[in-house]
């Protein structure tokens, strides 16, 4: 059960993070998310009228893209059947997102993610794109912790991102739930000097944070 609240408090950080600092940073067409609940990718696209990113499988489901919500390992005989089934091409978000590419939407987003997951084994949570297709951030949230392997992941999305010539982001916890705080000066000695870092506080009694209590603070590097 611990488990399943850590997940919903990484998606809830996640979300947050979006609209609180990546909102600020530009205003991309569309976000490709990676949370731990719910669709395996989510597409978050910006909606003038709330002045917010808009959760495509939250508005469409469950009329959502197949292969961007089961986190089955379907044949492909079984997805074509679920794609003609599906009416997510009818849904106004996909037909516009598609327009602005330029390109069929679904086709756009599980060409980029298997093209990333075959160099890094996973993707990042949070890929940002804008109209020309142009990758625009690359941003991690480990909400438990920060300890070795989840450093070694990182280190992973970073060496690319870097290749890519795509600004890197990571946001950790200022204190785990189970460990220790995690200092700037550990930060430093651990992690490059090009990796922005975002540290969120929170209640860290609380079973499921709400978002009013995450608070956000960038780490200054030397």
């Amino acid at each position: 059960m611990g488990t399943l609240l850590q997940e919903f408090g990484h998606d809830i950080v996640l979300l947050h993070f979006i609209d609180k600092i990546l909102k600020k940073e530009g205003r991309e067409l569309f976000y490709i998310v990676s949370p731990a609940e719910g669709p395996k990718i989510d597409i978050h696209f910006w909606n003038s009228k709330e002045d917010e990113y808009t959760s495509a499988y939250g508005v469409s489901h469950p009329e959502y893209i197949p292969e961007l919500y089961e986190r089955k390992n379907y044949s492909r005989e079984i997805f074509d059947k679920m794609n003609k089934e599906s009416r997510y091409l009818e849904q106004k978000w996909y037909q516009e997102l598609s327009r602005q590419l330029n390109k069929d939407l679904k086709e756009f987003v599980l060409g980029y993610c298997n093209d990333a997951e075959k160099i890094i084994g996973d993707l990042p949570d949070i890929m940002g794109f804008e109209k020309n297709e142009k990758e625009t951030i690359w941003a991690e949230v480990k909400f438990e912790g920060f300890g070795t392997e989840a450093r070694e992941s990182v280190l992973k999305q970073f060496k690319l991102s870097k290749e890519r010539g795509i600004p890197f982001l990571l946001v950790i916890p200022k204190r785990p739930p189970y460990s220790r705080e995690i200092t700037n000066k550990w930060i430093d000695k651990n992690l490059p000097q090009d990796i922005k870092v975002y540290k969120f506080d929170m209640d860290i009694e609380a079973v499921i944070p709400k978002r009013s209590q995450i608070q956000f603070l960038e780490v200054t590097r030397k």
